[in-house]
C-alpha cells in the first residue's frame, strides 16, 4: 500500500490551509486502498539553514531534519495544499523542500491552490521547484477560487465541503492522475 501525504504549505496564524487539506484528504480517502496522511508544516520545526550539509548530501545533524527525512522518505507521492503569498507560494513550504533532496528525488505530487483571484504564478513557483527536486507532478491542478461569501467572522470557511463542492470533479481528475503517475513507477 503506497503512501500518499497530503501537506499544507502554510503555516500563517489565522490560515485556511488546514481546512482545505482536510477537505482534500475527505474527499479522496474513501477512493483509493492508498494511506493518506495529513502533514501539517506548522507541526514540524524546520529552522532555515541549521545543517552544515548540502541537503543533497544527505547527511542530516539536526534531530528534526532527521525527523523530516524520515517522514517525506516514507511517501510515495505528495498533494501539496498552497495558499498564493505575494504571487508565490509560502516561504515554509519553501523551506520543507529545500530541507531535503533525495527523499523527495523521482517521487509523485500534485497541487491544490487556493487564493482570492485567478493566478498561475504560483503553480509555476511550485512546479519550478519541484521540477530541480525531480519531482513529477500532474498535469492538472486545483486551483480554489475564494470568495469572502465562504467565510465566518472568525475568517474561517463555515463549510468547505459545501464551499468547494464545485471543485470535486477537478480534484478527482488531479487524483486519478496523481494516482497514474505512481502506477507509472511500479
Amino acid at each position: 500500500m503506497a503512501i500518499i501525504q497530503v501537506i499544507i504549505g502554510s503555516v500563517r496564524k489565522g490560515r485556511i490551509g488546514d481546512q482545505v487539506a482536510t477537505w482534500v484528504y475527505d474527499f479522496i480517502q474513501p477512493k483509493t486502498e492508498h494511506k493518506i496522511e495529513l502533514v501539517d508544516l506548522a507541526d514540524w520545526h524546520l529552522p532555515m539553514d541549521d545543517e552544515p550539509h548540502l541537503p543533497s548530501s544527505g547527511i542530516y545533524t539536526q534531530e528534526h531534519t532527521k525527523a523530516w527525512s524520515a517522514k517525506i522518505a516514507s511517501a510515495d507521492a505528495y498533494i501539496f495544499v498552497t495558499p498564493k503569498y505575494n504571487w508565490s507560494f509560502p516561504s515554509s513550504l519553501k523551506n520543507a523542500l529545500d530541507h531535503l533532496y533525495n527523499e523527495w528525488k523521482n517521487k509523485k505530487a500534485a497541487i491544490v491552490h487556493y487564493s482570492y483571484g485567478a493566478n498561475d504564478t504560483v503553480i509555476k513557483h511550485l512546479e519550478n521547484v519541484l521540477q530541480s527536486l525531480n519531482i513529477h507532478y500532474t498535469a492538472n491542478k486545483v486551483h480554489i477560487m475564494l470568495s469572502k461569501s465562504m467565510f465566518n467572522n472568525e475568517k474561517r470557511i463555515i463549510s468547505p465541503k459545501e464551499a468547494f463542492f464545485t471543485y470535486e470533479d477537478q480534484l478527482k481528475q488531479t487524483f486519478n492522475e496523481l494516482l497514474t503517475l505512481m502506477q507509472a513507477n511500479h
